[in-house]
């Protein structure tokens, strides 16, 4: 599967910041790497693109949207669909229940556009200043979420 093949491929680079592009079956992937370990992955984000012009229905794109979510349910903090537009192919999904730590709230958030773009990315927000924030992914976990935001994207 293209997960394992993915993360081999960043164990195969020296541990620091990078940004890793990888291409297969008309799909785009690039993981923003801080570091790695012998056992996981500190990422800023992450986001997959198929490339087919190939349009979908929208009840299509709320089927791989709903089947996305309910895959994702061994993650570490279970994304739930928060928002999703069928007609204009957009779905925003969030980690439930998120982490709180003060006046800070962190959590996942997953981006899907028209069923052929995925962004993957962890929000702090604090006040309602939200900023990017590292995530450390281990590698099972990542093949798991490259497998699975590919299937959803196909």
């Amino acid at each position: 599967m293209i997960g394992n093949k993915i993360v081999e491929s960043i164990r195969l680079r020296v541990p620091g910041k990078m940004t890793y592009s990888h291409e297969a079956d008309g799909v785009e992937y690039f993981v923003k790497i801080e570091d790695f370990d012998r056992y996981s992955v500190v990422i800023s984000e992450m986001g997959l693109k198929n490339s087919s012009t190939e349009k979908i229905s929208p009840k299509q794109f709320e089927n791989k949207v709903r089947e996305l979510e309910n895959k994702l349910s061994y993650f570490m903090e279970w994304p739930k669909i928060l928002e999703l537009d069928n007609q204009n192919q957009i779905a925003q999904l969030r980690s439930y229940p998120g982490e709180k730590d003060g006046d800070t709230y962190k959590y996942y958030e997953i981006l899907v556009n028209n069923g052929k773009k995925i962004n993957f990315k962890r929000i702090a927000n604090h006040k309602g200043l939200k900023e990017n924030i590292n995530m450390v992914i281990p590698d099972q976990i990542l093949k798991r979420l490259i497998n699975d935001f590919t299937d959803t994207i196909r």
